[in-house]
């Protein structure tokens, strides 16, 4: 559709922007909740087709990556990411700071657990409090995976 309206060669770049913020942009922010989990190869496809975008608005589909980034209008969308995230968790820290407080205190439970029941210094001190016995399959599960949640992503994202 897009490509189809500037094909006429009627639409000025101006009008070309209202239409790309009007049907594409929308969806940016759906797509930029899941980015920092996505992988390199999809991350990089997602750069490409902003790129694109960027050179079908311009009618400049021969201009180099480099171009296309150095024009003013151009944001990547690792930059969207980096923004929609910054007022996602400036605004969690000023409406609710316990969301915050209350994740890095399961992350250091799970750093105090994993030190407790993995230190061999401390074995002699489980035993005692815990008793004889298997550690649970669930406990064992919680110590072994390292899955790191979307928060995670979001707290450790940054610019490659």
């Amino acid at each position: 559709m897009f490509e189809g309206l500037l094909s006429s060669r009627m639409l000025s770049t101006e009008i070309c922007y209202r239409l790309y913020h009007a049907y594409i942009r929308p969806y940016f922010p759906s797509i930029l909740d899941i980015y920092p989990i996505l992988s390199v190869t999809k991350k990089k496809q997602l750069e490409a087709l902003n790129r694109q975008i960027f050179r079908i608005i311009h009618r400049w589909y021969d201009a180099t990556n480099n171009e296309i980034i150095n024009l003013p209008m151009y944001k990547s969308i690792e930059l969207h990411t980096q923004l929609h995230f910054t007022k996602l968790l400036s605004t969690i820290i000023r409406s609710n700071p316990s969301v915050i407080a209350d994740f890095i205190e399961h992350k250091l439970y799970l750093l105090y657990l994993q030190e407790y029941y993995l230190n061999p210094a401390l074995k002699i001190e489980k035993r005692k409090i815990v008793g004889k016995g298997r550690t649970s399959k669930r406990i064992r599960r919680l110590l072994t995976k390292c899955n790191p949640t979307l928060l995670d992503h979001v707290l450790c994202f940054n610019e490659n």
